[in-house]
């Protein structure tokens, strides 16, 4: 029976609806749209909100550059870099599908992270279940089948399993506790396939020296071979961007203050200038964190930051960064470091990090400086910088040492690493 005028209008419209390219999204403008965080194991469960963590914005939509090809993170842990790489595969799965090789640092870590928290999120988030098969057999443990794309979790330990398979993106998770040739094995395997990107993650163990006879491996000199983005954020009193540094955190009292009375009182003191060359030392709460986070900037090295959010490029190029956007540099390593200060799931994102401090008794622990501050570690006792040096000072009630501080770029100046 022929369809009425009115009847084929339908049909054509729904067919012309379903052959329809999706809209173009970025990972971050994704996972407002989809994500959904499971309850276990998760700080705040629910909707992805990037306002939240607006830093994360630029490490995610780095994905979206077609100039790129290589991801590294480094950070402290609490500040929700792991779920950043979730939102990525979910948009991988949803809008750029190829076989993913997930790499944690044993097997055992594999299965645990996919049985508590990927398969999880792919169930809980709509846009992914429907990507789902609904076979039993295609959502194991270890390897994870979907109707356009295949997941295989490994652990770095199992070189011959890495080497055996084929993938699009590999993603490695905690690359310091990873085999120690995990980076060589995979090694532009993935970005050999067109669209192909390779994604590190982790909270560093020791320094990378640069030297090219270093052979020290993990995430420290992955950040250093990429375009190196440190977080600034502005002063709530003078409107400039500083980096964070736990040599500019105080509180009242020293090293034998009470640990809750340290937490609860922790400040950071801003470390710019004004324009007329006077410091601003304003004082900074932890109240104000979010409203900082929300004008935070990634600034890769060599670039200046002005008030605002003004990233200036080495070439004068002046581009708004405000909210955490990502921007090309034109390097095909996007890299990232995340301290523990930036953290917005601690009321005192300057008290939790002080409080251990004062209970180690002032000395600078491993386990300090690499998870909650998100550092590498020196193994070179003949170096001390002056931002670690002055670590040892940051309290009142003592006389402080005079030691400068690298946290603060001046105006329209090149940042400098720290």
């Amino acid at each position: 029976m022929p369809l009425s005028p009115s009847a084929r209008s339908v049909v054509f419209s729904a067919a012309r609806a379903g052959l329809a390219r999706p809209a173009a999204m970025s990972v971050s403008e994704w996972a407002a749209a989809h994500r959904r965080i499971v309850a276990q194991e998760a700080a705040e469960p629910g909707r992805w909100r990037n306002e939240r963590t607006p830093y994360l914005r630029g490490v995610m939509d780095a994905f979206n550059d077609p100039r790129v090809n290589r991801i590294s993170l480094m950070k402290a842990e609490r500040v929700g870099g792991s779920e950043a790489i979730l939102n990525i595969l979910g948009y991988i799965i949803d809008r750029a599908p190829g076989p993913v090789l997930y790499i944690y640092p044993t097997e055992d870590m594999a299965f645990e992270i996919n049985r508590k928290r990927v398969l999880p999120t792919i169930k809980k988030t709509p846009a992914l279940a429907g990507h789902m098969t609904g076979k039993a057999w295609d959502a194991r443990m270890l390897d994870v089948q979907l109707d356009r794309m295949s997941i295989a979790f490994r652990g770095s330990n199992a070189e011959g399993k890495l080497e055996a398979l084929g993938f699009k993106y590999p993603i490695v998770d905690e690359l310091d506790r990873c085999a120690p040739n995990t980076l060589e094995v995979i090694a532009g395997r993935g970005a050999a396939n067109p669209g192909g990107k390779q994604i590190e993650i982790g909270t560093p163990e020791l320094e990378w020296s640069g030297d090219p006879e270093d052979r020290t491996q993990g995430i420290d000199r992955s950040f250093k071979q990429g375009d190196r983005r440190r977080l600034y954020v502005p002063c709530p009193h003078c409107g400039n961007y500083h980096q964070r540094t736990f040599s500019r955190v105080k509180w009242i009292g020293n090293l034998d203050a009470k640990p809750d009375y340290v937490e609860e009182s922790a400040y950071f003191v801003c470390p710019c200038l004004r324009p007329d060359g006077s410091a601003c030392e304003g004082i900074i709460h932890g109240h104000h964190n979010q409203q900082q986070l929300a004008e935070c900037a990634w600034v890769p090295e060599g670039y200046g930051i002005l008030p605002g959010g003004i990233v200036v490029s080495p070439r004068g190029e002046q581009i708004r960064a405000a909210g955490g956007v990502y921007f090309s540099t034109g390097n095909s390593h996007a890299s990232f470091a995340l301290h523990g200060l930036y953290t917005p799931f601690k009321a005192n994102p300057y008290g939790y990090l002080a409080r251990e401090f004062v209970t180690n008794r002032g000395h600078t622990t491993r386990e300090w400086l690499n998870r909650r501050m998100g550092e590498p570690w020196s193994t070179k006792g003949q170096r001390v910088e002056a931002s670690r040096m002055s670590v040892l000072c940051g309290y009142i009630g003592t006389k402080r040492i005079s030691v400068a501080d690298a946290g603060a770029a001046a105006p329209g100046t090149p940042a400098q690493a720290k």
